[in-house]
C-alpha cells in the first residue's frame, strides 16, 4: 500500500509535467505565430522550444537554471531578487521550480531583443 507521501508525490510530479507541456505547447505557438506574421523562419517543433530540462525533474538548483537558460549568475540573482524568477529555500538550498522557470522564460517572448552590431 502506498503511503499519503507517496501519492502526494506523484500528483505534485504528474501536475508539474502538465504544466511544463502546457507552457511547452504555449511557446509552440507563439513562436509559430511570430513566423507566420513575419513571414519568417519554419514551424517550431515541441522539442526546439523546451529548456533542456530533465521530465521527471521538479526543481533544479541555481547552477542548473544558468546552465539551462544561458543566463549570467548576476542576472538570474537579479532576477531571483525582483521575484519575477520565483525559487523556493529547501533546507538551506535555493532552488527554481521548473514550472517557474517555462513560466519565466515563456513571458520573456515578448520582451524586445538587443541587438548588437
Amino acid at each position: 500500500m502506498r503511503s499519503e507521501t507517496e501519492t502526494l508525490h506523484d500528483l505534485v510530479r504528474e501536475l508539474a509535467d502538465r504544466i511544463v507541456e502546457e507552457v511547452r505547447d504555449l511557446v509552440r505557438e507563439d513562436l509559430n505565430r511570430r513566423a507566420a506574421a513575419t513571414g519568417t523562419g519554419a514551424p517550431v517543433q515541441p522539442e526546439s522550444a523546451a529548456l533542456p530540462i530533465q521530465r521527471d525533474r521538479v526543481t533544479l538548483s541555481i547552477a542548473e537554471v544558468i546552465e539551462a537558460t544561458g543566463l549570467s549568475t548576476s542576472t538570474l540573482y537579479r532576477h531571483l531578487k525582483s521575484g519575477e524568477l520565483r525559487s523556493v529555500l529547501i533546507g538551506g538550498r535555493r532552488l527554481v521550480r521548473v514550472s517557474d522557470l517555462h513560466q519565466f522564460v515563456a513571458a520573456h517572448l515578448d520582451a524586445p531583443a538587443a541587438v548588437k552590431p
